[in-house]
């Protein structure tokens, strides 16, 4: 039986290793009633300080109840359906 030793070097580059955070810890935003379907009303922003792939952000809704849906990509938020006889809150979750 023969063997033989080898030495590999691994140069990590970059890990995944650091969460995104948004730029702001909380995001209120208020409109007016007459806001239509589709309008954007805030976009929302983050960081994420890993490098290449690894610092790709997409943005998602929690909850929302239809009202509020989310370009994945911008993070700018559209109203879904308006209602204004309820105060709405959403919770935005960044992969």
């Amino acid at each position: 039986m023969q063997s033989t030793n080898v030495r590999v070097f691994v140069n990590i580059l970059d890990e995944n290793d650091n969460s995104p955070v948004f730029n702001k810890p909380v995001y209120r935003v208020a409109t007016s009633e007459n806001i239509t379907t589709g309008e954007p009303v805030v976009r929302v922003t983050a960081a994420d300080p890993d490098q290449g792939s690894n610092s790709d952000i997409a943005f998602s809704l929690e909850d929302g109840e239809g009202h509020f849906a989310i370009n994945k990509t911008s993070g700018e938020q559209i109203l879904g359906v308006p209602n204004f006889y309820d105060s709405l809150c959403c919770n935005m979750a960044v992969t």
